[in-house]
Protein backbone atom coordinates (compact mmCIF):
# COMPACT_ATOMS: atom_id res chain seq x y z
CA UNK A 1 0.00 0.00 0.00
CA UNK A 2 1.64 3.42 -1.62
CA UNK A 3 2.45 5.57 1.73
CA UNK A 4 0.12 9.32 1.79
CA UNK A 5 1.86 12.04 1.42
CA UNK A 6 0.54 13.64 4.76
CA UNK A 7 2.14 10.63 6.41
CA UNK A 8 5.17 11.47 4.55
CA UNK A 9 5.45 14.86 5.43
CA UNK A 10 4.88 14.01 9.02
CA UNK A 11 7.75 11.43 9.41
CA UNK A 12 10.14 14.40 6.98
CA UNK A 13 9.49 16.57 9.48
CA UNK A 14 10.74 14.38 12.53
CA UNK A 15 13.28 12.27 10.32
CA UNK A 16 16.99 12.06 11.51
CA UNK A 17 19.91 12.57 9.28
CA UNK A 18 19.76 8.37 8.71
CA UNK A 19 16.36 8.60 7.41
CA UNK A 20 15.70 11.28 5.48
CA UNK A 21 17.73 10.52 2.33
CA UNK A 22 15.11 7.16 2.27
CA UNK A 23 12.10 9.98 2.69
CA UNK A 24 12.68 12.25 0.01
CA UNK A 25 13.31 8.94 -2.43
CA UNK A 26 9.87 8.18 -1.80
CA UNK A 27 8.57 11.83 -2.25
CA UNK A 28 10.77 11.88 -5.75
CA UNK A 29 8.34 8.99 -6.86
CA UNK A 30 5.05 10.27 -5.89
CA UNK A 31 3.00 11.44 -8.63
CA UNK A 32 2.67 14.93 -9.84
CA UNK A 33 -0.31 16.39 -7.94
CA UNK A 34 0.80 14.55 -4.64
CA UNK A 35 4.33 15.61 -5.46
CA UNK A 36 3.12 19.56 -5.82
CA UNK A 37 1.48 19.43 -2.82
CA UNK A 38 4.31 17.76 -0.32
CA UNK A 39 6.45 20.51 -2.40
CA UNK A 40 4.26 23.69 -1.22
CA UNK A 41 4.80 21.83 2.57
CA UNK A 42 8.73 21.89 1.86
CA UNK A 43 9.20 25.40 0.69
CA UNK A 44 8.05 26.74 4.37
CA UNK A 45 10.77 25.12 6.36
CA UNK A 46 14.10 26.15 5.17
CA UNK A 47 15.10 23.11 6.77
CA UNK A 48 13.79 20.89 4.73
CA UNK A 49 14.50 22.94 1.58
CA UNK A 50 18.32 21.75 2.53
CA UNK A 51 17.65 18.71 2.61
CA UNK A 52 15.99 18.25 -0.35
CA UNK A 53 18.18 20.37 -2.57
CA UNK A 54 20.91 18.43 -1.27
CA UNK A 55 19.52 15.20 -1.97
CA UNK A 56 18.10 15.80 -5.41
CA UNK A 57 20.75 18.28 -6.81
CA UNK A 58 23.59 15.84 -6.22
CA UNK A 59 22.15 12.17 -7.26
CA UNK A 60 21.78 12.52 -10.73
CA UNK A 61 18.48 10.47 -11.62
CA UNK A 62 15.89 11.76 -13.38
CA UNK A 63 13.17 11.26 -11.02
CA UNK A 64 15.51 13.43 -8.29
CA UNK A 65 16.51 16.04 -11.20
CA UNK A 66 12.28 16.68 -12.09
CA UNK A 67 11.80 16.73 -8.51
CA UNK A 68 14.76 19.39 -7.55
CA UNK A 69 13.84 21.62 -10.76
CA UNK A 70 9.68 21.62 -9.13
CA UNK A 71 11.15 22.75 -5.93
CA UNK A 72 13.48 25.52 -7.30
CA UNK A 73 10.54 26.45 -9.69
CA UNK A 74 8.30 26.89 -6.08
CA UNK A 75 10.77 28.22 -4.22
CA UNK A 76 11.74 30.79 -6.61
CA UNK A 77 7.77 31.99 -6.86
CA UNK A 78 7.92 31.83 -3.02
CA UNK A 79 11.08 34.24 -2.22
CA UNK A 80 10.50 36.17 -5.48
CA UNK A 81 9.95 39.82 -3.37
CA UNK A 82 12.11 39.07 -0.97
CA UNK A 83 14.32 41.79 0.65
CA UNK A 84 17.06 39.84 1.96
CA UNK A 85 18.84 36.29 1.11
CA UNK A 86 16.64 33.26 2.37
CA UNK A 87 18.74 32.04 5.15
CA UNK A 88 20.27 28.72 5.33
CA UNK A 89 21.41 26.01 7.49
CA UNK A 90 24.17 23.29 5.27
CA UNK A 91 25.77 21.94 8.40
CA UNK A 92 23.66 18.92 7.79
CA UNK A 93 24.99 18.31 3.90
CA UNK A 94 28.53 17.57 3.38
CA UNK A 95 30.48 20.46 2.35
CA UNK A 96 30.70 18.80 -1.42
CA UNK A 97 27.09 18.14 -1.96
CA UNK A 98 26.63 21.57 -0.73
CA UNK A 99 28.69 23.19 -3.16
CA UNK A 100 26.91 20.80 -6.21
CA UNK A 101 23.70 21.87 -4.95
CA UNK A 102 24.69 26.03 -4.94
CA UNK A 103 26.03 25.43 -8.53
CA UNK A 104 23.16 23.76 -9.84
CA UNK A 105 21.04 25.99 -7.97
CA UNK A 106 22.44 29.28 -10.53
CA UNK A 107 22.37 26.84 -13.48
CA UNK A 108 18.49 26.24 -12.50
CA UNK A 109 18.75 30.28 -12.59
CA UNK A 110 16.66 30.10 -9.35
CA UNK A 111 15.55 33.73 -7.89
CA UNK A 112 18.48 35.57 -6.41
CA UNK A 113 17.74 35.54 -2.81
CA UNK A 114 17.53 32.09 -2.17
CA UNK A 115 20.89 31.37 -4.61
CA UNK A 116 22.19 34.03 -2.82
CA UNK A 117 21.41 32.88 0.30
CA UNK A 118 22.56 29.22 -0.31
CA UNK A 119 26.42 31.32 -0.98
CA UNK A 120 26.68 32.87 2.06
CA UNK A 121 25.35 29.83 3.82
CA UNK A 122 28.47 28.00 2.25
CA UNK A 123 30.62 30.81 2.99
CA UNK A 124 29.49 30.51 6.46
CA UNK A 125 30.16 26.72 6.53
CA UNK A 126 34.09 25.62 8.36
CA UNK A 127 37.26 26.40 6.32
CA UNK A 128 38.01 24.77 3.69
CA UNK A 129 40.42 26.36 0.68
CA UNK A 130 38.51 24.71 -2.20
CA UNK A 131 35.67 24.49 -1.01
CA UNK A 132 36.24 28.92 -0.12
CA UNK A 133 37.56 28.89 -3.53
CA UNK A 134 34.66 27.77 -5.10
CA UNK A 135 32.10 29.65 -2.79
CA UNK A 136 33.63 32.79 -3.63
CA UNK A 137 33.08 32.41 -7.20
CA UNK A 138 29.74 31.90 -7.00
CA UNK A 139 29.41 34.98 -5.05
CA UNK A 140 31.30 36.86 -8.01
CA UNK A 141 29.05 34.51 -10.89
CA UNK A 142 26.04 36.83 -8.91
CA UNK A 143 27.96 40.14 -9.12
CA UNK A 144 28.83 39.97 -13.02
CA UNK A 145 25.37 38.45 -13.57
CA UNK A 146 23.09 40.21 -11.20
CA UNK A 147 25.22 43.35 -9.80
CA UNK A 148 22.52 45.36 -9.16
CA UNK A 149 20.31 43.00 -7.32
CA UNK A 150 23.28 41.13 -5.60
CA UNK A 151 24.05 44.44 -3.98
CA UNK A 152 21.16 45.35 -2.76
CA UNK A 153 20.58 42.30 -1.28
CA UNK A 154 23.59 42.44 0.17
CA UNK A 155 23.09 45.58 1.61
CA UNK A 156 19.66 44.84 3.40
CA UNK A 157 21.10 42.75 6.05
CA UNK A 158 24.06 41.13 7.81
CA UNK A 159 25.43 37.99 6.03
CA UNK A 160 26.76 37.08 9.62
CA UNK A 161 30.14 36.11 8.28
CA UNK A 162 34.12 36.36 9.65
CA UNK A 163 35.77 39.57 8.97
CA UNK A 164 38.19 37.85 6.86
CA UNK A 165 35.36 37.34 4.19
CA UNK A 166 34.05 40.24 4.52
CA UNK A 167 36.95 42.29 3.55
CA UNK A 168 37.59 40.11 0.26
CA UNK A 169 33.59 40.59 -0.26
CA UNK A 170 34.21 44.08 -0.11
CA UNK A 171 37.21 44.20 -2.32
CA UNK A 172 34.80 42.03 -4.89
CA UNK A 173 32.14 44.71 -4.36
CA UNK A 174 34.55 47.32 -5.71
CA UNK A 175 34.92 45.26 -9.03
CA UNK A 176 31.22 47.07 -9.45
CA UNK A 177 32.49 50.05 -10.86
CA UNK A 178 34.13 48.41 -13.28
CA UNK A 179 31.28 46.18 -14.44
CA UNK A 180 29.35 49.07 -15.07
CA UNK A 181 31.26 49.17 -18.36
CA UNK A 182 29.73 46.30 -19.80
CA UNK A 183 26.34 47.84 -20.13
CA UNK A 184 27.96 50.17 -22.30
CA UNK A 185 28.62 47.64 -24.95
CA UNK A 186 26.60 47.65 -27.99
CA UNK A 187 22.78 45.49 -27.71
CA UNK A 188 20.00 45.57 -29.31
CA UNK A 189 18.27 49.22 -29.25
CA UNK A 190 15.00 48.62 -27.93
CA UNK A 191 17.24 47.52 -24.80
CA UNK A 192 17.98 51.65 -24.70
CA UNK A 193 14.43 52.83 -25.15
CA UNK A 194 12.18 54.36 -22.64
CA UNK A 195 9.15 53.09 -21.35
CA UNK A 196 6.95 55.61 -23.50
CA UNK A 197 9.41 55.01 -26.87
CA UNK A 198 8.85 51.11 -26.39
CA UNK A 199 5.71 51.69 -25.94
CA UNK A 200 5.15 53.98 -29.07
CA UNK A 201 7.14 51.15 -31.02
CA UNK A 202 4.99 48.24 -29.58
CA UNK A 203 1.99 50.74 -30.98
CA UNK A 204 4.21 50.80 -34.42
CA UNK A 205 4.78 47.60 -35.14
CA UNK A 206 0.75 46.55 -33.89
CA UNK A 207 -0.27 49.03 -36.49
CA UNK A 208 1.93 47.72 -39.33
CA UNK A 209 0.68 44.33 -38.24
CA UNK A 210 -2.96 45.29 -38.49
CA UNK A 211 -2.34 47.15 -42.20
CA UNK A 212 -0.88 43.69 -43.20
CA UNK A 213 -3.94 41.77 -41.78
CA UNK A 214 -6.53 44.04 -43.64
CA UNK A 215 -4.62 43.90 -46.73
CA UNK A 216 -5.17 40.17 -47.07
CA UNK A 217 -8.68 40.12 -46.04
CA UNK A 218 -9.49 42.52 -48.71
CA UNK A 219 -8.08 39.94 -50.83
CA UNK A 220 -9.45 36.95 -49.48
CA UNK A 221 -12.80 35.24 -51.03
CA UNK A 222 -13.67 33.13 -48.02
CA UNK A 223 -13.38 36.73 -45.47
CA UNK A 224 -16.43 37.51 -48.36
CA UNK A 225 -18.53 34.71 -46.78
CA UNK A 226 -17.71 35.41 -43.38
CA UNK A 227 -19.15 38.23 -41.10
CA UNK A 228 -16.91 39.95 -38.61
CA UNK A 229 -17.51 41.18 -35.49
CA UNK A 230 -15.26 43.37 -33.36
CA UNK A 231 -14.93 44.16 -29.90
CA UNK A 232 -12.81 46.89 -28.23
CA UNK A 233 -12.18 47.09 -24.52
CA UNK A 234 -11.73 49.94 -22.49
CA UNK A 235 -8.63 50.62 -19.74
CA UNK A 236 -11.05 50.13 -16.89
CA UNK A 237 -12.00 46.75 -15.25
CA UNK A 238 -15.97 46.32 -15.07
CA UNK A 239 -18.45 43.92 -13.93
CA UNK A 240 -21.72 43.81 -15.43
CA UNK A 241 -24.73 42.74 -12.72
CA UNK A 242 -28.07 42.54 -13.32
CA UNK A 243 -30.78 42.96 -10.43
CA UNK A 244 -34.70 43.47 -11.13
CA UNK A 245 -34.66 43.84 -14.53
CA UNK A 246 -31.98 46.20 -14.71
CA UNK A 247 -28.43 46.20 -15.81
CA UNK A 248 -25.43 48.73 -14.43
CA UNK A 249 -21.82 48.66 -14.91
CA UNK A 250 -19.86 48.77 -11.86
CA UNK A 251 -16.07 50.36 -12.47
CA UNK A 252 -13.20 48.11 -10.60
CA UNK A 253 -10.35 50.53 -8.93
CA UNK A 254 -7.14 49.12 -10.59
CA UNK A 255 -3.41 50.14 -9.08
CA UNK A 256 -0.11 48.90 -10.76
CA UNK A 257 1.32 46.46 -8.74
CA UNK A 258 5.10 44.94 -10.02
CA UNK A 259 8.25 42.65 -8.42
CA UNK A 260 11.69 44.15 -9.20
CA UNK A 261 13.81 41.72 -11.43
CA UNK A 262 16.59 41.47 -12.90
CA UNK A 263 17.45 39.60 -15.69
CA UNK A 264 21.19 37.75 -15.94
CA UNK A 265 23.91 40.19 -18.16
CA UNK A 266 25.08 37.71 -20.28
CA UNK A 267 21.68 37.20 -21.38
CA UNK A 268 21.41 39.97 -22.46
CA UNK A 269 24.99 40.69 -24.34
CA UNK A 270 25.45 36.84 -25.30
CA UNK A 271 23.01 34.49 -25.07
CA UNK A 272 25.47 32.16 -26.54
CA UNK A 273 27.92 32.05 -23.97
CA UNK A 274 25.29 32.52 -21.26
CA UNK A 275 24.29 29.25 -22.01
CA UNK A 276 27.11 27.63 -21.93
CA UNK A 277 28.37 28.85 -18.43
CA UNK A 278 24.96 27.58 -17.44
CA UNK A 279 26.11 24.09 -18.40
CA UNK A 280 29.66 24.60 -16.37
CA UNK A 281 27.34 25.51 -13.80
CA UNK A 282 25.60 22.47 -13.56
CA UNK A 283 28.74 20.23 -14.10
CA UNK A 284 30.17 22.48 -10.42
CA UNK A 285 32.14 24.40 -12.37
CA UNK A 286 32.31 28.54 -12.52
CA UNK A 287 34.49 30.68 -14.96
Amino acid sequence: MPTQPHCLYSRLIQANAVDIAGLLDEVAALDAHELGNLIDAIIQSPTLSVWALGRWLTTNTDIDIAAARRLVRKLSDHYLAADIPVRFDLSALRPTDAMLAGFRLCALGVTLPVSLGWVLALLRLPDEAAQLDDALKLLQYHWQEYPYTTQRLLDSADAGLKPDLTVRIGRISSLLKQQADALEQAKLKEFNLSHEEWIALQGLKLRKQREIHRHAEQRSKLWKLIKQSCFKYSRDAVVETTAQGQTSDQILSMRPHGVPFESPLSERLDPLTSQSRHEQLWDGTAS
